[in-house]
Protein backbone atom coordinates (compact mmCIF):
# COMPACT_ATOMS: atom_id res chain seq x y z
CA UNK A 1 0.00 0.00 0.00
CA UNK A 2 2.82 2.38 0.88
CA UNK A 3 4.68 1.31 -2.24
CA UNK A 4 1.56 1.96 -4.25
CA UNK A 5 1.20 5.48 -2.76
CA UNK A 6 4.89 6.11 -3.38
CA UNK A 7 4.49 5.02 -7.00
CA UNK A 8 1.49 7.38 -7.41
CA UNK A 9 3.48 10.20 -5.86
CA UNK A 10 6.41 9.54 -8.20
CA UNK A 11 4.05 9.38 -11.17
CA UNK A 12 2.41 12.63 -10.10
CA UNK A 13 5.81 14.32 -9.66
CA UNK A 14 6.94 12.98 -13.02
CA UNK A 15 3.76 14.33 -14.61
CA UNK A 16 4.29 17.73 -12.96
CA UNK A 17 7.93 17.72 -14.08
CA UNK A 18 6.82 16.93 -17.63
CA UNK A 19 4.21 19.71 -17.46
CA UNK A 20 6.82 22.11 -16.08
CA UNK A 21 9.23 21.08 -18.84
CA UNK A 22 6.46 21.52 -21.42
CA UNK A 23 5.51 24.89 -19.89
CA UNK A 24 9.14 25.99 -19.96
CA UNK A 25 9.45 24.94 -23.60
CA UNK A 26 6.16 26.70 -24.42
CA UNK A 27 7.38 29.83 -22.64
CA UNK A 28 10.66 29.74 -24.56
CA UNK A 29 8.75 29.23 -27.82
CA UNK A 30 6.41 32.12 -26.96
CA UNK A 31 9.39 34.36 -26.17
CA UNK A 32 11.05 33.41 -29.46
CA UNK A 33 7.84 34.12 -31.35
CA UNK A 34 7.44 37.41 -29.49
CA UNK A 35 11.01 38.39 -30.38
CA UNK A 36 10.43 37.43 -34.03
CA UNK A 37 7.20 39.47 -34.07
CA UNK A 38 9.04 42.47 -32.58
CA UNK A 39 11.72 42.16 -35.27
CA UNK A 40 9.04 42.00 -37.96
CA UNK A 41 7.32 45.09 -36.52
CA UNK A 42 10.63 46.97 -36.31
CA UNK A 43 11.50 45.89 -39.85
CA UNK A 44 8.05 46.95 -41.06
CA UNK A 45 8.43 50.33 -39.37
CA UNK A 46 11.85 50.79 -40.97
CA UNK A 47 10.45 49.82 -44.37
CA UNK A 48 7.53 52.20 -43.88
CA UNK A 49 9.95 55.03 -43.07
CA UNK A 50 12.04 54.11 -46.12
CA UNK A 51 8.89 53.97 -48.27
CA UNK A 52 7.87 57.44 -47.01
CA UNK A 53 11.32 58.77 -47.93
CA UNK A 54 11.09 57.14 -51.38
CA UNK A 55 7.61 58.61 -51.84
CA UNK A 56 8.92 62.06 -50.91
CA UNK A 57 11.79 61.67 -53.39
CA UNK A 58 9.36 60.55 -56.10
CA UNK A 59 7.08 63.52 -55.40
CA UNK A 60 10.06 65.87 -55.56
CA UNK A 61 11.19 64.36 -58.86
CA UNK A 62 7.65 64.60 -60.22
CA UNK A 63 7.56 68.30 -59.21
CA UNK A 64 10.93 68.93 -60.89
CA UNK A 65 9.73 67.10 -64.00
CA UNK A 66 6.57 69.22 -64.10
CA UNK A 67 8.65 72.40 -63.82
CA UNK A 68 10.90 71.17 -66.65
CA UNK A 69 7.89 70.34 -68.84
CA UNK A 70 6.38 73.77 -68.10
CA UNK A 71 9.68 75.46 -68.98
CA UNK A 72 9.96 73.46 -72.21
CA UNK A 73 6.36 74.29 -73.10
CA UNK A 74 7.08 77.99 -72.49
CA UNK A 75 10.18 77.79 -74.67
CA UNK A 76 8.22 76.00 -77.39
CA UNK A 77 5.58 78.74 -77.25
CA UNK A 78 8.29 81.42 -77.44
CA UNK A 79 9.91 79.59 -80.36
CA UNK A 80 6.53 79.30 -82.10
CA UNK A 81 5.89 83.01 -81.48
CA UNK A 82 9.38 83.86 -82.77
CA UNK A 83 8.80 81.71 -85.85
CA UNK A 84 5.48 83.45 -86.49
CA UNK A 85 7.12 86.87 -86.00
CA UNK A 86 9.92 85.89 -88.39
CA UNK A 87 7.39 84.76 -91.00
CA UNK A 88 5.47 88.02 -90.54
CA UNK A 89 8.68 90.05 -90.87
CA UNK A 90 9.61 88.11 -94.01
CA UNK A 91 6.17 88.75 -95.49
CA UNK A 92 6.43 92.47 -94.68
CA UNK A 93 9.94 92.56 -96.12
CA UNK A 94 8.72 90.90 -99.32
CA UNK A 95 5.82 93.38 -99.56
CA UNK A 96 8.22 96.30 -99.00
CA UNK A 97 10.54 94.92 -101.70
CA UNK A 98 7.58 94.68 -104.09
CA UNK A 99 6.60 98.25 -103.28
CA UNK A 100 10.19 99.43 -103.85
CA UNK A 101 10.41 97.50 -107.12
CA UNK A 102 7.04 98.92 -108.18
CA UNK A 103 8.20 102.41 -107.20
CA UNK A 104 11.41 101.97 -109.17
CA UNK A 105 9.48 100.74 -112.18
CA UNK A 106 7.15 103.72 -111.93
CA UNK A 107 10.13 106.04 -111.52
CA UNK A 108 11.72 104.55 -114.64
CA UNK A 109 8.42 104.89 -116.48
CA UNK A 110 8.12 108.50 -115.25
CA UNK A 111 11.67 109.23 -116.45
CA UNK A 112 10.82 107.80 -119.84
CA UNK A 113 7.65 109.91 -119.98
CA UNK A 114 9.64 112.97 -118.92
CA UNK A 115 12.23 112.27 -121.59
CA UNK A 116 9.48 111.93 -124.21
CA UNK A 117 7.91 115.18 -123.03
CA UNK A 118 11.24 116.94 -123.17
CA UNK A 119 11.90 115.54 -126.61
CA UNK A 120 8.47 116.73 -127.79
CA UNK A 121 9.08 120.11 -126.19
CA UNK A 122 12.42 120.28 -127.92
CA UNK A 123 10.83 119.43 -131.25
CA UNK A 124 8.35 122.20 -130.80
Amino acid sequence: DLAHQLKELIDALAAEATEAKDAKAAKAQAQALSQRLKQMIDSGAAKATEAKAEKAKAQDLAHQLKELIDALAAEATEAKDAKAAKAQAQALSQRLKQMIDSGAAKATEAKAEKAKAQDLAHQL
